[in-house]
């Protein structure tokens, strides 16, 4: 789930792709399948004559691109699954096994049967789609020769003995501890004392990216390169900057410290304004609070504090009334925003507005979900009752002068 690849999901803005990427994770974290995903990602989008030409690949149908991406998602979280359970328990080797039909493609085919270390195991899928997975290695014997020996050179698979794996998970264990602590600290001080492995690791844990956006390369490239102007570079022409450069992709460990420490302390400030919100009176409300404390509770919340192209419709309804808005799009749209003001976040108003909105939908669901429970609870308090079988032919004709009430149709 934390290699969720956007690249199936297509050109879409970015709130629909962290809605799609939302729906996807919650629907494996909850053990949904490929179907139920799917029908959930139709809920997400809106627009699916768009969707379905999102990306360089044009779908026939926008359903048969929200089927792959959770069919091939489904099956990374599944992989991952595996092949962390397999390090967990010592398994060294894993080899990589296609379903050798006629339909391997050719960038599966060569990999059949080729035997890799457990965690530097390639990804999989290796394609949306793909079918691939991976087993142990054979044949398997303990690492080391005998139970309790000393490891010693290790053959093409071997599983590690029992006081080794131990060993390792005490060490695991011992390990998160630190990279805990480090991060619950928030002090520069502490994370600094991590490597770069590590600070990863945190990262990813947390929610933060550990590769570069575009933002950080135009940010790097403008302190290289002072007084050009470098926004508009996109594509080949970035990746040629960036060569030129020496800049990589991923994130120095002074960035990681630095955006962890912002991280911790942007989870410090939501707990305090937790704390606050309880002692807030009831007859005050949303409009007491200020717009940096209504963005703290939209995040908290899952609402977006970025206004969504149907959000400026409705302002741009509301400023100039009796005009139709619907159709504006592109250049259209930013000239319209650009003429009337309207910047890219929402505005305290807006966000009361969209909160009231998610706290009315959440009152109906648990409302629903009560409901629901009744229902169930008098059905089970409902007496049984007794459902009598009528019997066969050959009995009615053997038994009828004695019980011919059972045989009546």
């Amino acid at each position: 789930m934390t290699n969720y690849n956007l690249v199936l999901a297509g050109d879409v803005h970015r709130e629909l792709a962290d809605g799609i990427k939302r729906t996807v994770m919650n629907g494996i974290a909850t053990g949904k399948g490929v179907e139920d995903i799917a029908r959930d990602l139709g809920r997400v989008v809106k627009d699916p004559e768009s969707f379905r030409h999102a990306g360089s690949k044009v779908f026939s149908k926008a359903q048969y691109r929200m089927e792959v991406i959770a069919r091939t998602e489904v099956l990374r979280a599944h992989n991952q699954g595996r092949i962390k359970f397999h390090d967990r328990v010592g398994v060294r080797k894993l080899e990589w096994m296609t379903m050798e039909d006629e339909r391997v493609c050719p960038i599966c085919g060569p990999l059949d049967g080729k035997v890799f270390d457990t965690g530097r195991f390639p990804s999989q899928p290796a394609h949306p789609n793909c079918r691939c997975t991976s087993v142990v290695a054979w044949p398997l014997v303990i690492c080391g020769g005998e139970l309790g020996a000393k490891a010693a050179a290790e053959p093409d698979a071997c599983i590690l003995p029992p006081q080794t794996v131990e060993a390792q998970a005490k060490a695991k264990s011992e390990e998160d501890a630190k990279l805990k602590h480090a991060f619950e600290s928030g002090k520069v001080a502490d994370l600094n004392t991590l490597t770069v492995k590590q600070l990863q690791t945190l990262a990813k844990q947390n929610g933060v990216s550990i590769a570069r956006t575009k933002s950080d390369f135009i940010k790097l490239l403008d302190q290289v390169e002072p007084g050009i102007d470098h926004s508009d570079l996109t594509g080949a022409a970035l990746k040629a900057k960036l060569k030129d450069h020496k800049i990589g992709l991923l994130r120095t460990k002074e960035e990681l410290v630095e955006l962890l420490a912002e991280k911790q302390a942007a989870l410090k400030q939501a707990q305090l304004l937790a704390e606050q919100l309880k002692k807030v009176p009831e007859t005050g409300g949303l409009q007491d609070l200020t717009v940096a404390e209504l963005k703290e509770m939209a995040k908290t919340k899952g609402v977006s504090l970025n206004m969504t192209k149907q959000d400026v419709i409705d302002l741009l309804d509301e400023l100039e009334p009796g005009v139709d808005h619907t159709g504006l799009k592109g250049k259209a749209l930013i000239a319209a925003k650009k003429k009337h003001h309207i910047g890219p976040l929402k505005n305290k108003q807006q966000l009361i507005d969209a909160l009231q909105k998610a706290a009315g939908k959440e009152m109906a669901e648990k409302a629903k979900q009560e409901l629901s429970r009744r229902r169930r609870r008098r059905r089970s308090k409902r007496p049984k009752r007794l459902l009598i079988r009528r019997p066969p032919r050959w009995w009615c004709r053997k038994h009828l002068p004695a019980m011919p009430i059972f045989c009546l149709r």
